[in-house]
């Protein structure tokens, strides 16, 4: 049994990186085990068992490194070729979870590391507001094209200053983290612009063979940021001379 987890930060193609992990038949792939919200981790992200009963981290009465050891990676090792799940960066901050990352390395040595990332960082934040704002978390890749933003959003640009920092550092963990331990880096564009191939390089990776998967969610963004965004020229021009002034591509 491989063990790995998927790394990386909300809005980044975490989830249609799950979902494509899911459809490998040798892959057991499990959800955010160790999200700070409690009913996050007993209700969607909860373990679901063979015989229907659900198991979830109970962070006032475990450790997460024995949870790990007693639900998802127990010896001797299930079937399944790997067994995996996801743990957002922002974790670090979160109560019993912030060495977590470190931790899991140090208990078992023998886990890869799958990272996922999306390099501008607008359109991250542009992604979760118009999500908050229209309540359209992720998109079926069958769906029809839309004729207009799912929402118009205005972003206040303390708060940007403030994702684009802290994406930033967790950026700079994961890539640090990265060069100690066997891992993978998936670039969210280059998922969507070669499927196929990032697929079938990241099966290798976890040492499975390379079977056919299909897409099965799509980028919801399909218009310019200022489509999106009531106030994305006051942005570009408070973010000029910056190091986020990158970011800002209509």
């Amino acid at each position: 049994m491989q063990k790995f987890f998927v790394a990386g930060m909300p809005r980044t193609g975490s989830t249609l990186l799950a979902t494509t992990l899911d459809q490998h038949p040798g892959i057991k792939m499990l959800g955010e085990l160790f999200h700070p919200v409690a009913r996050e981790r007993s209700g969607p992200h909860a373990i679901v068992r063979s015989d229907g009963s659900t198991r979830f981290f109970d962070p006032n009465a475990e450790d997460g490194i024995e949870f790990l050891r007693n639900e998802v990676w127990p010896a001797p090792a299930p079937e399944a070729g790997a067994i995996g799940f996801k743990l957002f960066g922002d974790y670090l901050k979160a109560p019993t979870t912030e060495r977590l990352f470190m931790r899991i390395f140090e208990a078992f040595p023998d886990t890869k590391l799958v990272t996922i990332w999306r390099n501008n960082l607008l359109d991250c934040l542009i992604s979760r507001q118009v999500a908050r704002a229209s309540g359209k978390w992720m998109e079926s890749a069958k769906a029809r094209r839309s004729k207009v933003p799912a929402a118009v959003v205005s972003i206040d640009p303390i708060e940007a200053e403030n994702f684009f920092k802290g994406y930033s550092d967790v950026k700079g963990f994961l890539d640090s983290l990265s060069k100690q331990v066997p891992s993978f880096a998936v670039d969210y564009d280059e998922l969507v612009r070669d499927f196929a191939g990032v697929s079938a390089r990241l099966f290798s990776f976890l040492e499975l063979e390379k079977v056919p998967v299909k897409q099965a969610l799509k980028k919801q963004a399909q218009f310019p940021q200022s489509h999106y965004v009531k106030n994305w020229k006051e942005l570009r021009e408070h973010f000029s001379s910056t190091d986020y002034e990158k970011y800002f591509i209509d």
